[in-house]
Formats: C-alpha cells, structure tokens, sequence
C-alpha cells in the first residue's frame, strides 16, 4: 500500500514563505528594467534613477526628466532634502537638482575634482555633501561657489556616509571611524581600527543607521561581518542565519527590521542588543540595489535588470499556481483543508497546517466537477462529468465509482446516514446505503436546479438555494419558502453562524441575514457592500467574508461595520475561486495563487493623498496651469485632468466633483478627468475630492473664468450703449426739431384758423345782430301802424333791455345758462306781444341742472327758437305752443330740446320754397357757426332736427343741442 501511495501522491513542499509582489517591468510600463535608487518625496511621488535616466512616478505614470548639459543617460544617489528638491549626480561627476518635482538644472560640474570617480552625495540641512575616494565636498544649496574641501582616503567599498547631528562619519581605508563637524568642518579620530583585513579581499559593506547608531556590515572573501557603532562603542553582532557572501548594495532600517539589498537578493533581518537574525531572504536570483516602503505602506524593491518588486502587503504570503501547477479552476473546501483543481483537471489537497500541497491521482480522465469529504468517515468524494461518475475513497486509491445521474454543486453531512445535495437538477435528503460504500435513494427532493445547501443542526433545518427560491425544510420535511417582501429570493450561496443565523448570497448585489426564517438584515451597495458581484461568503468568528470583483470585505455583524481589502492592502487580483480560514489564518485562492494571511495583519493603515491637478486642456490644447486660468470666450470643450499619487489609486480611489455651488457628482472609477462642454462665460469654482474606505481627501481647488464675448463684455456695451444713446439723442433730436417746427408751423397756421374764425364768428355775430333788430323793429312798425301805441311803447321797452343785453353778449364768448334764460324769457315775450294769444311758451330745468355751472356760446339757442316761431308757429292756425327743455346727461352733456307744435319742417320747407324771395340768414349762418366752433373745441356740439307725428300726421318739429362741457 505504501508503494502505491508513492505513486499516487505527490507532494509539494513549500520551502520559503513569498510575499505577494508584483514585478514592474519594461513589458508593463517601466521605462527602463535596471534600477539602480529608488526615493520618494513629500508629494508622494516615485523617483527612479536608472541606466536610462531620471524618472518620476505618479502611480499611473512614468516622467522623463533630462537636461540638455547632461553627459550620459545613467544617473545615480537620489537624494530629497527637507525643501522636497530632488539630488542626483552621474559619471561624469555633474550634480543635478529637480526644484518642485518640475524643474531641472546643473547645479555643479565637480569632474574636475573626482576624475570620474563613482561619488556619493548625502543632503544634510543646508549642505550637499559629495563623497569621493580622497575628498569630501561641503557644498553650500544656495550658493554653488561656497566649497569647503575636507581631505580624507575613505574606504573603497559602496558606503554611503551617514550623517548624525550636525556630524559626518567616514570610515577610512584603514578601518578607522572619523567624525567631521559641519559647523566647522574639523576632524576627529572616535576610534581605532577595529576590523583588519586584506583589502584586496574585501567585497562589499554597507552603513545602516537606527536613530544615533550605526550599523556596518561587510562581506569578504574570508567572512561576513556586522558591526553596531553606538556612543564610541563598537560592538560586534552575531549573524544568524544566512548571510550573503556576494556584494551588498545597500542596506537600511524599515519597520526595526535591517533590510539588506545583495546582489542575490534582499535580506530581513531583526535586530537585537547582540545579533541580527535572518528572518526572510526575497528575490534570491536577484541583484536588488535599493528598498523603500513609501507613505501608503508599499514596499519598492529595485533590482538590476529585473525592474521595480512592489510588495504592498508584507503580511501577504503566496503559493503561486505556475509554481506547481496550471492556472485554479475550482476551490472546494473540507472540514480541515481544501482542494483545489487546476484547468489541466489535476486534483491537488492543500494542508492548512504544513502549508504543503498533494497532487492526488483521481483517475477521472475527464473533468472534475466537485469534491467532498464525508467527515464521518474521511472520505473524499469527486464527481466527474464522464457519465456523471463520482469517485469514493479513504485511502487515496479511488477504487469505488458510482454512476451518478446529476452535476454536484454542494453536499453537506447531517449525519452519517443522511446528506444534503445540490445538482444542477433538484434539491435532495439522501440516505446512505447501510453499508455507507454507495448512495442510497433520496427521502425528499425539491425539483429544479440547486446552487448551494446549509443545515442547522440546532434548528434541525436544511436550506436551499434553488433556481425557484430559497427554501427551508423541517426535520418532517415540510417545505417553505423565504421570501423578502413578498418577494423570491434567489441566492448562490449560504453559510451559518454561530448564533444559527442564516447568511445568504444573493445574485443581486445583496447579502440576507434570515433569522426565525424571516430577512431581518440586509447588505446592498448603498449601506456599504463593496462589490458590485458578489462570489463567495464565509463566516468565522462573528465575522462575515464576502469575495467579490472589487475586493475582500470583513463584515462585523456585531458593530455592523465593513473592512475592505483591495490592491492597495495587497490582493494581486480580484479573481477569487474560494475562501477557507483555520486557526487565525485566512487562505484564499485565485485563479494564479493561494494566498493566505494571519487575521489582523491583513489590513494596512487606511491613507488617502490628496488629488492634485495634473493637466488642464481647452479645445484639445494645454492650458498654462496658474491660480486663476482664463479660457477665450469661443472655448468649446474644457477638460481638468488629475491624479492621486500612489500605487493602484486609480482602481480603488473614486471621486466626485462640483462645479461652484452645485451638487456634488461621482465620476466613473478610473475617469481622471472633468469635462465641461459648451459652458457659457463667468467665474467658476470646480472641486474634485477623492474618497476610499470611509475617507475622504482634501478638495482641488480649481478656478478658472470664461471670458465673456467682447459683444456681452460690458465695456463693449457700455460703448454701445453711449453710442446708441448718443445716435438715439441725435435722431430724437432732429425729429424733435423737425416736429417743433411742424408744431410752430401748424400752431401758426391753427392761431391764423382761429383768428379766422373768431373774425368770421364775429362777422356772423355782427349780422345776425342786425337781423333780430330789423325784425324786431318791423314789429314795432306794425304796432305803430295799427295804431296800438301802448303795446308799441310797452314792446319799446322790452325791446331796449333785449338790445342792450344782446349787446352785452356780443363782448363775450361764453354766456352761462342762467343769463341764456333771462334773454331767451325776454326775446319770448317779445315774440309772444307780436302774435296774439294764441301763443305759448314754456322754459323747463331738469333738477339736477344747475343753470350757473353750465356754459354756452352766446347766440347759439336764440336763432333755432327764432325759426321754429316763424317757420313753425307762424302758418299754423290756432294755438301755438313752444317748450324749451334744459337738462344734463352723462354729467357733462347739456341737452337742449326746442318743440314746436307748428306744420312741422317740411312744410315749412315746401312755403318757403314758393316765396323765392325768402332767404333764411339765421338758420344757416348758424349752422356755419357751429361747424366753426366745433374746430375750437376738442368734443363737438351736435344739432338734431326731428319731425313730430301724431296719428300719421305732422305735429311739429323737435331741435335737439348736444353742447359738451
């Protein structure tokens, strides 16, 4: 049996422990494969100095810097000083300086002090110090010409000489401790020689210092040693473990730890009182020349001719699978351990404990679909897809086969006679057959395809994800469904916690928590799940792990918190096939590696740089960065790119922006760019804040202006505006004086109508006056002749007053109604003596008249009274009758009606057409005089003569006057 199982194992051994890094390389961005310094500076960029040059690195990009004065491409000695200016120098001796990671200029041509020797530069405080084989320069960083030259035959090895508190120590080539004051530039001797060897066998050594000690350690022909120089005092300390017997590059403290940079590879070790101990040797077919960890956590390993080692998780430990194996495809996890099957359809057993992998022999020529363990008998189950079979063994040896007639995705033990299954056709209770070799019939079965199973043993309840829904069956198998708002729940995969609380993945971007098989908690992409898909959960120690695209998250189902883990914490790839945790120690698998970490180292302190501008573009051209940029008025497009330095920040970071006092908006992840289109002229502030794992950065801060076009600038405009004005005034003005002279022309010519007027006005007075008089006299004649002196002298009388008041009116323009009354009441009575009895007349005032406000032309009632007596009354044989009715309508129109119950107008006409000899003046002159005043008056006076019928027959004539006020 043992010869067997010597054939159907094989083991694989894990002899060192590697962290996960990832190699930057000439094929994935960096420029040149040979590194030979590495530094960071204040603003968290990457510094390289390699065989092709000078090199800044932003985390996505790579900076090429040169200066035309330079001799050769490959630089060496970064160095930063406290104001963040960059310090290298070159073969030839040329000491360069890059001001505000932009800059570059030659700071010094030292070749005529070295003769091309291999310098080395340290910057402390005011000082650049370069270090040759038999000279020290002390040189002024703001003044090139202030040199103070120390002589001295230093150590021709790859020191690199340490500064502490204000002093220089050298070791000379006679392994003697020198110190120089940069104050004032003495030497002193601090000890003898402590360490003699033939220089000709020397290798390489290297100066390390931890806070005021230093450590030197060296490597020969004939030993490796290391040495603490301490208060005066040099110690020698024992190495434990291995210690390179090739040259040392480099060598520094990091974390305590003393790093040192060979050329096979980069050395831990941990420091004590008395020894330095090995703890890991990385990279050992490499020639590494320098390491740093920068302010994110990241370990920058630089080698020669095999580019950048980033390590960004010290704590994260790897098996690759090109190691062993071809690419994972599939985890499947046991109560102990877990195996994992490659894409080759190899089967390999991972120990948790030892950490060895064992290719198992299976036999299955065909693909492997699934592996269990029954844990009552330690049996392994694997399930092909060659007519469904599955593989029994204990031993290893996979002698037992049975056809099978489903694909298993999940089999779970309740007891030793009774298991849970999930194939891609039903759920199912199997029972075992009794002699526990083969499967037996099923007790109960819920049909359609089944994703994943759980029991609780406390509850003694069985769930199942199915292709219908979440179901859970009793212990007297009844089923029920869970649904979560009257909603199916459709899930991937289920785990149980220690409270027998029911976790659920669901294909959806949410996780359930079911409790009493109702949803009682739910995670989704709003309160804080990480990944947009979601492929494994696992439950350890009151803690949830959730795999997803973009990460690891630890969920705290106590303090409901999430803890994310992504590349920047280390995670090579988000391609997970599975989860296990034993013991403290979490191992997770990827389709290239199993990684695994102890709990509680695997998350690095959470820091987040702040995003800065890089570029900013308009209408495809770059715009000179300043505080305030200005675009043209015709800018279409405006695009503000950015970055956040540090390594993997443009997978994990997002960001959001607002453009002055608008709401905040999140840019896709990956965008490092703002676009405005079209955006109309005026002041803008745009800030951009990037936020990852609950922080959040500090805003960029950008303003920028667009210009307003010259027509809507309000110089422009105010120039417009002037001239509009000054050409609206100019033509207002003319037409002013055009219309002024329009208006002197017809006032002139009104004044010449009006003179007209009041001339002919007092012309038709003036004959009219005449007229009633020769009447009036004719009458009188009349008298006389008849003999009836007494009603001549009485009529004389009357007649006197009504002349001398006629007279009075011919002086005025106006008459109010009470004196048109008083002389229409004389002219009446006058009328009334020259006929006889038969005549009457009645003056009549409405009530709401009031004859002393209303206003009339004189002589305009008197001639139509006149002809309705002598054209009306006078044929008319019998009683005659005269009303005068006076009133006010619309309280501005007076209304004067004269009615006469005479033969009526046209009669009148018809008798006056006969006599040929007659010709009515007043009628007719007043009527001109009306036609006349109405060209004074803006509301004209209307006159209205209407014909009277009583029974089908003339009765009168009515004169109506519409005299406005």
């Amino acid at each position: 049996m043992k010869w067997l199982l010597f054939f159907c194992l094989f083991f694989v051994n894990i002899k060192a422990q590697e962290p996960i890094y990832f190699n930057l390389d000439k094929e994935n961005g960096l420029p040149d494969k040979t590194v030979y310094d590495i530094v960071e500076d204040a603003n968290n960029f990457i510094w390289l100095a390699t065989e092709s040059g000078i090199y800044r690195y932003d985390g996505n990009n790579f900076l090429f810097f040169t200066h035309p004065k330079q001799v050769g491409l490959s630089v060496f000695n970064l160095t930063i000083d406290n104001e963040n200016t960059v310090w290298y120098n070159n073969l030839s001796n040329q000491l360069f300086r890059i001001k505000e990671a932009s800059t570059i200029d030659l700071f010094l041509d030292l070749n005529e002090y070295f003769k091309g020797e291999n310098t080395k530069i340290v910057v402390y405080g005011k000082y650049i110090i370069v270090i040759g084989t038999n000279e020290i320069l002390v040189v002024d960083k703001k003044d090139a010409t202030k040199i103070n030259v120390l002589e001295i035959s230093a150590k021709k090895t790859d020191l690199k000489p340490v500064v502490i508190d204000d002093f220089l120590y050298i070791l000379n080539t006679k392994n003697e401790w020198f110190k120089y004051s940069l104050k004032n530039f003495t030497k002193t001797q601090i000890s003898q020689p402590f360490y003699k060897h033939i220089i000709k066998r020397h290798i390489s050594a290297s100066l390390a210092k931890k806070d005021s000690t230093i450590l030197f350690l060296e490597t020969s022909l004939l030993k490796s040693t290391a040495f603490k120089f301490e208060k005066k005092l040099i110690k020698s300390l024992e190495i434990v473990g291995r210690f390179t017997k090739k040259r040392i590059v480099n060598s520094c403290i990091i974390d305590n730890l003393l790093w040192v940079c060979a050329q096979d590879g980069l050395y831990i070790y941990e420091l004590s009182d008395r020894k330095i101990v090995l703890r890991r040797h990385l990279f050992k077919d490499k020639l590494i020349t320098k390491v740093i960890k920068d302010n994110l956590d990241n370990y920058w390993v630089a080698s020669h001719d095999k580019g950048l080692f980033i390590i960004p998780n010290i704590a994260f430990n790897t098996i690759k699978s090109n190691d062993f194996m071809s690419d994972i495809k599939h985890h499947y996890n046991t109560n102990q351990d877990f195996y994992i099957q490659d894409i080759d359809n190899r089967l390999f057993k991972f120990s948790t404990q030892t950490k060895t992998l064992t290719k198992i022999n299976h036999k299955a020529k065909r693909d492997v679909k699934y592996v269990f363990e029954n844990p009552f008998s330690s049996e392994i189950n694997v399930t092909t897809i060659k007519k469904n079979n599955i593989l029994n063994s204990s031993d290893l040896s996979f002698n037992k086969s049975k056809e099978i007639r489903s694909v298993y995705k999940e089999v779970n033990f309740i007891n030793q006679n009774v298991f849970l299954k999930s194939s891609n056709r039903n759920s199912v209770f199997f029972k075992l057959e009794t002699n526990g070799e083969f499967f037996g019939k099923p007790i109960f079965k819920i049909p359609g395809r089944s994703y994943a199973n759980a029991y609780c043993k406390a509850l003694k309840k069985a769930y199942f994800a199915n292709i219908n829904g979440l179901y859970v069956v009793d212990s007297v198998y009844q089923k029920q469904e869970i649904l979560i708002n009257g909603q199916r729940i459709f899930a991937k995969d289920i785990v149980i916690n220690s409270d027998n609380e029911i976790w659920v993945l669901c294909f959806k971007n949410k996780i359930l928590k079911i409790k009493n098989d109702e949803v009682v908690e739910e995670l989704n992409l709003k309160n804080g799940l990480l990944n947009e898909i979601n492929s494994h959960i696992y439950f350890y120690d009151d803690h949830l792990w959730i795999l997803g695209n973009s990460g690891i998250q630890v969920y705290n189902q106590s303090t409901k918190r999430f803890v994310n883990i992504t590349k920047q914490d280390g995670l090579p790839s988000y391609d997970f096939k599975g989860i296990n945790i034993k013991d403290d120690i979490v191992f997770i698998t990827s389709s290239k590696e199993i990684i695994y970490f102890t709990i509680g180292a695997y998350k690095k302190q959470i820091k987040l740089h702040n995003p800065y501008i890089t570029k900013v573009v308009g209408n495809g051209t770059n715009i000179k960065l300043a505080k305030n940029v200005e675009f043209p008025s015709e800018i279409e497009k405006v695009d503000v790119f950015f970055n956040t330095n540090g390594l993997f920040s443009k997978e994990t970071i997002n960001y959001k922006f607002k453009l002055n006092d608008g709401k905040w908006e999140n840019l896709n992840k990956g965008a490092n760019v703002v676009s405005f289109n079209r955006i109309s002229s005026g002041s803008y502030n745009l800030k951009i804040v990037g936020f990852y794992d609950g922080l959040v950065s500090a805003p960029i801060d950008f303003n920028f202006i667009i210009q307003t076009p010259f027509y809507k600038n309000w110089i422009f405009i105010l120039a417009i505006l002037i001239f509009t004005t000054a050409l609206i005034w100019y033509f207002l003005s003319k037409k002013n004086k055009r219309i002024q002279l329009q208006q002197e022309i017809k006032l002139h010519k009104q004044n010449q109508e009006l003179e007209n007027i009041n001339l002919k006005l007092e012309n038709l007075r003036s004959q009219m006056n005449p007229h009633f008089i020769f009447n009036a006299l004719n009458s009188i004649q009349d008298y006389i002749l008849r003999n009836e002196t007494t009603l001549a002298r009485h009529f004389l009388v009357k007649f006197s007053r009504l002349i001398r008041m006629y007279l009075e009116h011919t002086q005025r323009d106006s008459l109010v109604l009470n004196e048109e009354i008083e002389a229409l009441t004389l002219y009446l009575d006058l009328e009334k003596d020259r006929f006889s009895k038969d005549f009457n007349y009645s003056i009549n005032l409405c009530k709401n008249t009031n004859p002393s406000q209303i206003n009339l032309p004189p002589f305009l009632i008197q001639p139509y009274v006149e002809n309705a007596i002598k054209h009306g009354l006078m044929h008319k044989k019998g009683a005659k009758n005269l009303t005068l009715n006076f009133n006010i309508r619309d309280k501005n129109i007076f209304i004067c009606e004269i009615i006469d119950d005479g033969i009526g107008f046209q009669k009148s006409r018809a008798i006056n057409q006969k006599q040929s000899s007659h010709k009515s003046f007043s009628t007719g002159a007043n009527n001109k005089r009306i036609e006349l005043l109405n060209k004074t008056r803006s509301s004209e006076i209307t006159l209205q003569i209407v014909n009277l019928e009583k029974e089908g027959t003339t009765s009168g004539t009515k004169i109506v006057l519409k005299i406005p006020q």
